[in-house]
């Protein structure tokens, strides 16, 4: 991707709280820091107490894949979003949208293919019921921009997780507020 200049200029954020009951102790640049570990439920069907699986196989809350945004770019972002809902008054959509806009929509429409984000999760075990860990459960997802490049141009392979293939690029159930940030 570096020959057609995309994926050059990486964001990456640690993702934390701001009312957290517990922290985990982090060195980043040589000075030692507590960092708040967030909250995400396990699945219960799945996890059991050696394998933590997250609900939904969802890391991400909505605003994350907007946080290295400027203020600037997220008004025109809502402004264009608003003006297609308007423009489809009568829709399903318009009627049940939420507050957040859709990862995918942020990710083809509106980051700059040089830019993709890395997001760090620091997760509490204890929120997660792995109650046999002292450390943070290390989480992470990557929001890829869409590529410039005409499909032509560009062959891009990738593989994924058979089971996660039905979460795959069908985010919308996903955009609600579901995890406690606060």
């Amino acid at each position: 991707m570096l020959s057609y200049q995309e994926l050059t200029h990486w964001s990456v954020a640690l993702i934390t709280k701001s009312n957290a009951e517990r922290y985990a102790e982090y060195t980043i640049d040589g000075v030692s820091q507590k960092i708040a570990m967030i909250t995400r439920n396990q699945d219960d069907k799945s996890s059991d107490d050696t394998i933590y699986y997250l609900n939904k196989s969802h890391i991400i809350s909505p605003p994350h894949e907007v946080i290295d945004m400027t203020e600037s770019q997220l008004n025109v972002i809502k402004n264009k979003e608003n003006n297609k809902k308007s423009d489809t008054e009568n829709s399903q959509e318009t009627k049940d949208s939420s507050q957040y806009i859709s990862g995918q929509i942020i990710r083809n429409e509106y980051r700059d293919a040089k830019n993709p984000l890395l997001l760090i999760y620091s997760i509490d075990p204890a929120s997660a019921k792995m109650n046999n860990m002292d450390c943070p459960i290390i989480g992470f997802a990557v929001s890829f921009p869409k590529s410039n490049q005409d499909d032509s141009v560009i062959n891009i392979g990738y593989a994924i997780q058979g089971q996660l293939l039905p979460y795959f690029e069908n985010d919308e159930q996903l955009d609600a507020p579901i995890y406690d940030e606060n």
